[in-house]
């Protein structure tokens, strides 16, 4: 199926592919709307229009069904598609350029249009190369803009836009404002979307016309380099742009680094039998915890990665236990002892198991060791322990990437029976955790 990028998608390099063909085939382009609740038929209607980019004539319009279907002819040529809906109470129209694609004669399309658009797809723009000829630095990336055009959708989605004649493209669309044109096939003004990476490029010339060449792919938030791209022409330009292009897609799909910290900790642990008691709390130290990022690979688009994030935060911890048994001078003086209270400072490592390109809960794990006495210090022979006992918790994709805290909960209680000195002996047992992880910036400020 073919797939129409949104709004402004490389437009202008369209434009510069082809224009109308004088009595070729008519090309039918079909599909459907989605991403917005279409109007019931007594509250508004949808509809469709394909602007010629070429000239701004109206190449087809249509009413779309109550499903969002369409199906319309329009003469060859690079169009916009303009849809949405318009309803009849006082609400706004919400039509909008929804994508731009080249009808090539005969060739019919099948498109699924959107109103809505991922807001964790990357938006890409190529700005001209620098250091070479003025030839080559606008014929290479030129080239590099087809040819990433083409990655599209292979490695991930991503959504390409025009950089280099933003400028011409901008005053096609203020002088469409202008009543030298029908408002009804106006572009409406406000819609261009901003890159949220940009490919840069410098050239060093190599010898008649080969170039060498690195090409860098830069986060236009933090001016972060994501990758680069490095290499030589050697005289066949459209095989280095090919790889080229290849290379930046890779880049592209790869997560941007996401950073967080652990920011509130708590635990609590009891354990008891006939013959003792034991428990365990656990706080934060001295703040949260260093900031850490995903689990790092050699190759992020592997499957074989691990898409985890390593935390970890200092705590206290405060122990208190007491046992009882036979009566012994040195082991068990009374027939009981009393380990009193203890407390350490420690460090608590978490796992977090979250992949930022999909909208999978980010989930983890924690776990208690049902155990009075201990093992090292067995006094009144009364060291029993039980089987592990385990648990998960998990948080909503969005809320975990918003940069607002979130709280990952633990607790239960049972029986477990001992291995230790009384074998079978039940061990009741209880356990509750929190763990306050917030998504921050490198730095660990606030997002």
């Amino acid at each position: 199926m073919s797939r129409v990028r949104p709004i402004w998608l490389g437009v202008a390099a369209v434009m510069a592919v082809a224009a109308p063909v004088a009595d070729a085939a008519d090309v039918k382009l079909s599909g459907k709307l989605s991403g917005t609740k279409l109007p019931k038929p007594s509250a508004g209607v949808s509809l469709l229009r394909a602007m010629n980019l070429s000239d701004g004539t109206l190449g087809g319009a249509q009413f779309l069904t109550r499903r969002g279907s369409f199906s319309v002819r329009v003469p060859p040529g690079p169009y916009g598609l303009i849809a949405g809906s318009v309803f009849f109470h006082k609400k706004k129209p919400t039509t909008k350029l929804v994508g731009a694609l080249l009808a090539r004669s005969g060739k019919s399309r099948r498109l699924p249009l959107s109103l809505r658009r991922s807001a964790s797809q990357p938006i890409v723009g190529v700005n001209y190369f620098t250091g070479g000829a003025s030839y080559q630095n606008h014929g290479l990336a030129e080239m590099v803009v087809t040819d990433l055009f083409e990655q599209e959708g292979k490695p991930c989605d991503f959504t390409m836009v025009e950089l280099m004649r933003r400028a011409e493209i901008i005053k096609e669309i203020r002088l469409q404002q202008t009543k030298y044109f029908d408002p009804a096939s106006r572009v409406k003004t406000g819609h261009l979307l901003q890159p949220t990476a940009v490919v840069n490029g410098s050239l060093t010339p190599a010898g008649g016309d080969d170039v060498s060449y690195n090409i860098r792919m830069v986060n236009s938030k933090t001016g972060k380099v994501k990758g680069s791209v490095s290499g030589r022409t050697s005289g066949n330009w459209s095989n280095a742009t090919a790889s080229i292009a290849q290379q930046l897609a890779k880049i592209i799909c790869q997560p941007d680094e996401v950073f967080f910290r652990i920011t509130g900790y708590t635990l609590s642990e009891k354990s008891s039998t006939s013959h003792g008691e034991r428990t365990a709390s656990h706080t934060l130290a001295g703040g949260p915890g260093p900031v850490g990022t995903m689990f790092p690979c050699a190759d992020p688009t592997s499957p074989t990665c691990p898409k985890v994030i390593q935390l970890e935060a200092p705590v206290t911890s405060t122990f208190t236990g007491h046992v009882s048994g036979t009566a012994d001078p040195f082991l068990c003086p009374g027939g009981s002892f009393d380990y009193g209270t203890s407390t350490i400072t420690q460090t608590t490592r978490q796992t977090i198991s979250f992949d930022p390109e999909k909208n999978d809960p980010a989930s983890t794990g924690a776990g208690t060791i049902p155990e009075v006495g201990d093992v090292l210090d067995d006094k009144c022979g009364a060291h029993d322990t039980g089987d592990s006992q385990g648990f998960s918790a998990s948080v909503p994709a969005a809320d975990f990437m918003s940069g607002n805290p979130v709280t990952f909960g633990f607790s239960g209680q049972g029986t477990a029976a001992s291995f230790g000195d009384h074998p079978g002996l039940p061990i009741a047992w209880s356990f509750s955790e929190t763990i306050t992880v917030q998504r921050v910036n490198a730095d660990g400020s606030h997002i």
